[in-house]
């Protein structure tokens, strides 16, 4: 069991996910689930980091060449711009454009050869992926609760924060080239 918190973890941000992407948040308790989505993604990584090699699960998706937590964080942060655009708070253009940049990294990080680039595009994606799943996470809020969402989603990423430096593993780099 130990060994498939990461991937339940990612399942579970995938559910929440698409579960309001088509119902619309509409209250706190809505807003609350969706913060806990985005705080699962610290933790199913912390959790993949300490298995060893040998424990960590052999499942059809860890196959392919994308594993299952960059899925989950796609998924996760389009349906929060796409709450946004049904809410009218975000343009779907906007959506369009996120959606653009964030394939062109992915591509990029496949094809170039160069090191320096390739850690340069890796940040990029990194730290932009990480501003739409915060992103997601304000618009999912004011969506839900619409005056003094703020303040909710402040606590969120305080919580979120805390929690980050408080799992960070020193000798952990962003990404690491396969």
């Amino acid at each position: 069991m130990k060994r498939e918190i990461p991937n339940i973890l990612c399942f579970f941000r995938v559910a929440v996910s698409l579960f309001l992407m088509f119902l619309m948040p509409n209250n706190w308790f809505d807003g609350v689930v969706f913060s806990l989505a985005l705080i699962s993604d610290l933790f199913d990584g912390y959790f993949y980091r300490k298995l060893e090699e040998e424990e960590r699960p052999d499942h059809w998706f860890n196959g392919l060449p994308i594993s299952m937590d960059p899925i989950a964080d796609f998924i996760f942060g389009i349906s929060g711009l796409i709450i946004g655009c049904r809410g009218e708070l975000v343009s779907f253009w906007l959506v369009v454009a996120i959606v653009l940049i964030n394939l062109g990294l992915s591509i990029g990080l496949q094809v170039v050869k160069n090191d320096q680039i390739w850690s340069i595009l890796a940040n990029l994606s990194t730290y932009g992926w990480f501003a739409v799943m915060l992103l997601s996470d304000y618009l999912v809020w004011h969506v839900a609760i619409g005056h003094g969402y703020w303040v909710a989603f402040a606590i969120t990423v305080v919580v979120f924060y805390a929690l980050l430096f408080s799992f960070r593993d020193e000798s952990r780099t962003i990404r690491k080239r396969r």
